[in-house]
């Protein structure tokens, strides 16, 4: 299973980032997600999600991120790479804000701390 953090800060494209996982999720995931009303930051946020997660892997999305097929197949078979069986993939959408890349990831709890 993958536990999918989301911080929100844009609601509406939140709606659409999950709908998203959920047409193209071919993995068990839980999405754990919040509204960032005291406006703590994306990594206090993450922190805060992260705590709430049952999976040993994480990963975070952007609210406004909009996972493609493939998205959770590719990351997990990517993780196979790690000699001891846990570390971080980063994940480059390549499409956000004009083409700058947008860096999420996936990663094992161990990498949280």
């Amino acid at each position: 299973m993958i536990s999918i953090i989301i911080p929100v800060v844009r609601p509406d494209k939140a709606e659409r980032c999950m709908a998203a996982i959920k047409k193209h999720a071919s993995i068990p995931y839980e999405i754990i997600s919040a509204r960032d009303k005291k406006l703590i930051g994306c990594p206090k946020m993450v922190a805060h999600l992260t705590r709430q997660t049952r999976s040993d892997w994480v990963m975070f999305l952007g609210d406004d991120t909009i996972p493609q097929a493939g998205f959770m197949e590719n990351a997990m078979a990517a993780t196979g790479a790690f000699d001891d069986g846990w570390g971080m993939v980063g994940l480059n959408d390549g499409h956000h804000n004009g083409n700058k890349l947008a860096t999420h990831w996936l990663c094992h709890k161990n990498m949280l701390g």
